[in-house]
């Protein structure tokens, strides 16, 4: 189990900014990320500002759980994955289990057995380590029969980060456009696909 926090900024990102973007910048890697998320059937987990989340990647997975800490601040508890885990997971869509998340979920009454799916999402990400201060991820994400674009910038300090993050928004051209989390758009993406 890892448990670190989380100070990043976003924007959302037209397709054209996107793809700018994804040609100036030599991203060093990319991937891409099955997202399902979890919360009992009254969304305790989301009327605590949390998340928690079971994330597969070709050969790997992990279970976070995403819990406030400060101002543009997040605590991430993450467990791997085994591959029996994933296996299983894929097969049955159960949450597996992870003593250390259902620990830290009893911090906040909230019985590991309650949890149900809700949603699911795909993301294609491309990261790269700009410096010491940022990494910076773009996210080409499909939620039912909708598909957005995002510029992420995870940094090692909140004001720095900010000075940072605003900087490169004009170097590049773009303009910030608030980003809703990934659950609150794929949550509008459902209710839209219905």
């Amino acid at each position: 189990m890892t448990q670190e926090i989380e100070i990043e900024y976003k924007t959302m990102l037209t397709k054209d900014e996107f793809l700018k973007l994804k040609k100036e910048i030599p991203f060093s890697t990319s991937f891409i990320q099955e997202n399902y998320y979890f919360d009992t059937p009254s969304n305790k987990l989301k009327s605590l500002n949390s998340a928690l989340r079971v994330r597969i990647f070709e050969t790997s997975g992990e279970i976070t759980l995403k819990t406030p800490h400060k101002k543009n601040q997040l605590i991430e508890t993450t467990t791997k994955l085994s591959i029996t885990d994933i296996n299983k997971f894929k097969n049955t869509h159960n949450l597996p289990v992870s003593k250390e998340i259902k620990n830290k979920l009893l911090e906040f009454n909230i019985d590991y057995s309650t949890l149900d799916l809700f949603l699911k999402s795909k993301t294609k990400r491309y990261t790269k380590k700009l410096n010491n201060l940022a990494t910076i991820m773009l996210d080409h994400s499909y939620f039912y029969n909708t598909e957005d674009f995002e510029l992420e910038m995870e940094v090692t300090s909140a004001k720095e980060g900010k000075k940072f993050f605003e900087d490169f928004l004009v170097k590049h051209n773009l303009k910030y456009i608030k980003s809703k989390n990934k659950i609150a758009r794929a949550l509008l993406a459902k209710k839209n696909y219905k």
